[in-house]
């Protein structure tokens, strides 16, 4: 038979092939060394269950694993406890995947600070070392499986003592060693699943938020009032989570008015920011872990993403979110939910009633006294004393957004920018503000 060199395609689709897993690889090995004894048997390394066999003296049939594979979050708070473990008790041994690897640990970035946990690594311990009897405690990744897997390999009547030892592993966790709890947090999606990272908020003080008073008489009733009613509400069996829409044109000041509320509970309660992925796809996973994280604030934008009204042909995840945020599934309290959209009447009309959204509130574009007031936050900064009358280029600007005022200003610095004689004036304000209303706005608000 004529042997003919691959093309390139072929010879791409060669490389391209993934290993062999390492049990086909070895027996492959074996078989090629019988063939030939001048090729090397691949070496493979033991097994944790063969290694932790060796050390409890018994056959690997004799071993008994028990096993734990909680959320990714939950993984992640027991693997800081098990890094504390492996601190305080010097392990007799330790390896890798197998005896051949070595251990590996990763970083877990908590805001300004950064640690290391173990997510491959078994560690043996004598009797007395850890807990009573001698054990292997692993931990590891499964293959496309959220979080990590615990493990506790022992002998058959030292069982009893690995789930205790597993379940306090998960109680220092959830408890003591959670970082995540009552920090200003954002969701991240992965293949892996659902996680957070701790967050450095910028500060936002509720004197530069320019909004009627009736709205934050409403955010201080259905968000502070909840956290401060919240032992009543649990005595009496009445809802311990409240869901606030925030409703309003683009620019009006709803992401603001958010921000502002969570730096007003920094350190109170865990403020959480959902990303849009996560707001799509992740929503129960989300509620789920408020277990472990309440009580807390969730902040979600431009929410009609997912609570679409199924009339307009809205598909997608709406029956997940609506389950999830009143709680019938993953059992949360004391979780307040603020969400954005620029139309109430997109949302679909299940996501409107009690126990989900329970309140709407409209932020309205602002009106002369509350255009004067934003002009103000955002002239102060400039040196424009005498130059400009807030007032006149108040009444202006009918139909302006917070946004719109700002980038107003913005613009008129530009300008003013243009020259040593040039100057932000009443002039330059009024003038930049007729040909911005005689702009045709076009498109979608992003």
């Amino acid at each position: 038979m004529e042997l003919r060199p691959l093309d390139n395609a072929a010879a791409a689709a060669s490389r391209d092939r993934r290993p062999f897993p390492d049990d086909v690889a070895a027996s492959l090995s074996y078989l090629a060394n019988l063939i030939d004894e001048s090729i090397r048997i691949r070496g493979t390394g033991i097994g944790v269950r063969e290694w932790a066999a060796t050390f409890l003296g018994i056959d690997p049939t004799e071993v008994n694993v028990t096993s734990s594979t909680p959320t990714l979050l939950v993984s992640q708070l027991m693997a800081l406890a098990l890094a504390d473990d492996l601190e305080a008790h010097r392990p007799v041994g330790t390896i890798g995947s197998d005896q051949e690897e070595a251990p590996d640990w990763v970083k877990l970035e908590l805001g300004e600070v950064t640690t290391r946990v173990p997510c491959e690594l078994a560690a043996s311990y004598a009797a007395g070392g850890l807990i009573l009897p001698p054990v292997v405690v692993q931990v590891t990744k499964p293959y496309n499986s959220p979080g990590l897997a615990f493990r506790v390999y022992s002998k058959a009547e030292h069982v009893p003592a690995a789930e205790a030892y597993l379940e306090a592993l998960r109680e220092r966790g959830l408890t003591r060693t959670n970082p995540f709890k009552d920090r200003t947090l954002e969701t991240i999606t992965t293949q892996m699943g659902l996680t957070f990272k701790v967050l450095t908020a910028v500060p936002t003080a509720r004197a530069d938020v320019v909004l009627p008073d009736r709205i934050w008489s409403d955010i201080d009733r259905n968000v502070h009032g909840l956290y401060r009613a919240l032992d009543q509400l649990r005595a009496a069996d009445l809802a311990c989570n409240r869901g606030v829409l925030l409703a309003g044109p683009p620019g009006t000041g709803k992401t603001a008015l958010c921000r502002a509320l969570a730096h007003e509970l920094e350190g109170k309660v865990t403020v959480i920011f959902c990303d849009a992925a996560t707001v799509q796809h992740q929503v129960r996973e989300l509620y789920k872990q408020m277990r472990y994280l309440a009580p807390a604030l969730i902040v979600m934008e431009d929410v009609d993403l997912v609570v679409g009204d199924r009339n307009a042909g809205a598909t997608g995840s709406l029956l997940e979110f609506l389950v999830a945020l009143d709680g019938a599934m993953s059992d949360h309290q004391g979780v307040v939910t603020v969400a954005t959209t620029n139309d109430p009447r997109s949302i679909d009309p299940a996501a409107k009633r009690s126990a989900r959204f329970d309140v709407l509130i409209e932020v309205p574009a602002p009106d002369p006294a509350g255009r004067a007031a934003i002009l103000a936050r955002y002239l102060r900064g400039l040196d424009v004393e005498g130059a400009v009358d807030i007032d006149r280029v108040a009444a202006a600007t009918g139909g302006f957004s917070g946004a719109d005022l700002r980038e107003l200003v913005s613009d008129a610095v530009l300008h003013a920018a243009g020259g040593p004689d040039a100057a932000v004036t009443t002039t330059l304000l009024v003038k930049l503000a007729l040909k911005r209303r005689s702009s045709v706005r076009t498109g979608f608000y992003l």
